[in-house]
């Protein structure tokens, strides 16, 4: 009987202890109760030491904490549970079919987003680029968002065209149509709070979301890219990634219809040594990364806030795409030789994005 007693005492005590694990983070996710060290989302603003924490970075740690360890006195943290990172639907895209090729396919990069600023005369223009990583947030370069970026456009291929269609069969008797894209209002804009403005080449934390007004639907054309890994497990070396969009091209003209282009990932010395033929003075950050410097081949001005892919297969041999970094800034001359482009390094900044995202 006080065995029975003693055991019935024991499952109460662990059953509470295991709700007692549960919580809420201050952006209203599901979370649960761990050491900080077990976080690494959140203990990366605790052991950064290339930088102290922002104001809302440390209000944000405040409102995680859930208690202190009894052991050690080290903080336990509200850990963010079923995160985009954890996401299985994001990263899928049809396999490119044209070896080579710089146009893409119809449904290619369906995360691609084209940011629409309103003019002086209440027109509208397209001026940056983006990727959408889940039904709510574009991701892009935080020197687009400080523009009057009014909406953002999913969806899209050849911005001349009202219905994208292109041909296909043996005899390209046949046509593949998308549905039209879709213009989202932007309801907020969320900057890095240690970007700054300036003209500076150095565009440290270049890096922003924009929330869209109301939650978007995904199909075939309209599709989240995924986020990179954290703590980064990769170094890239030796990896080519992929950018895409339609900004400036080698002919000095916008380009209609969605393009894509590999590029060389190069060490962030390289990029300095480069920058610095033409008098550029560059200190590279670790949340920068150093891309390109081949000829002809390069992001341009039009596609600044647009994302720098890599692509992985999955278990079920699935090619997925991660977004590794956003076009930042580099040379007004596109495509020239042994002058690569800045991107700022996402899986750096994968904390704060969780920590500004809200469901």
């Amino acid at each position: 009987m006080v065995l029975n007693h003693f055991l019935f005492t024991l499952v109460i005590t662990n059953l509470a202890a295991n709700a007692a694990k549960q919580c809420q983070t201050p952006n209203n996710f599901s979370g649960e109760c761990v050491p900080i060290e077990n976080c690494p989302l959140l203990n990366f603003f605790f052991e950064n030491e290339s930088q102290t924490p922002t104001r809302n970075d440390a209000l944000y740690l405040n409102k995680s904490l859930c208690n202190f360890s009894d052991v050690d006195d080290n903080p336990i943290v509200c850990c963010p549970m079923n995160t985009l990172l954890e996401r299985t639907d994001c990263g899928i895209s049809v396999e490119k079919k044209i070896y080579g090729g710089r146009i893409t396919e119809l449904d290619e990069f369906p995360w691609m987003a084209l940011l629409e600023k309103k003019k002086s005369d209440g027109s509208k223009e397209f001026v940056c680029g983006g990727a959408l990583i889940n039904n709510k947030y574009v991701l892009t370069a935080a020197h687009c968002a400080v523009l009057k970026i009014v909406s953002v456009r999913l969806g899209e291929y050849n911005t001349k065209s009202d219905v994208d269609c292109i041909k296909q069969g043996i005899n390209n008797n046949d046509q593949d149509c998308a549905p039209p894209p879709i213009n989202v209002p932007i309801e907020e804009k969320i900057i890095h709070e240690r970007y700054s403005i300036s003209n500076s080449l150095n565009k440290y934390h270049d890096i922003a979301l924009l929330k869209l007004k109301y939650a978007v639907e995904f199909s075939d054309y309209i599709k989240p890219v995924c986020l990179p890994n954290f703590p980064e497990k990769s170094s890239y070396k030796g990896v080519n990634f992929t950018i895409a969009g339609w900004g400036e091209t080698e002919n000095k003209t916008t380009s209609n219809v969605k393009l894509k282009v590999e590029l060389p990932l190069k060490s962030r010395l390289h990029c300095q040594n480069a920058f610095r033929i033409y008098n550029f003075k560059l200190e590279l950050s670790e949340g920068q990364l150093c891309v390109g410097g081949e000829k002809g081949k390069d992001s341009c001005v039009g596609d600044s806030g647009g994302p720098l892919m890599n692509a992985n297969r999955n278990k079920n041999n699935d090619l997925v795409w991660y977004v590794v970094g956003i076009v930042s800034s580099g040379s007004n001359r596109c495509g020239l030789e042994a002058f690569p482009g800045i991107y700022t390094n996402v899986s750096h900044y994968v904390p704060w994005i969780i920590s500004k995202i809200k469901p």
